[in-house]
């Protein structure tokens, strides 16, 4: 696991928290940020998935 996937998956879980946060307030602002926070942290670890595939290309391709 990168560091990309990390941060992309504590994005998501920080997401989560302040969406429930903001249900249970009834704070619509909070919800949204929650949704960005989440789909950010998305994209982060998609951004870290890829990453890390294309390192497994790379070390295929330098073995013999």
């Amino acid at each position: 696991m990168n560091q990309d996937q990390i941060r992309g998956l504590w994005g998501q879980l920080k997401g989560r928290a302040k969406t429930a946060l903001g249900d249970a307030t009834d704070d619509d602002g909070r919800r949204v940020e929650g949704a960005a926070d989440h789909l950010l942290g998305r994209m982060q670890q998609k951004l870290g998935d890829a990453k890390q595939a294309v390192r497994r290309g790379i070390d295929r391709l330098r073995a013999p």
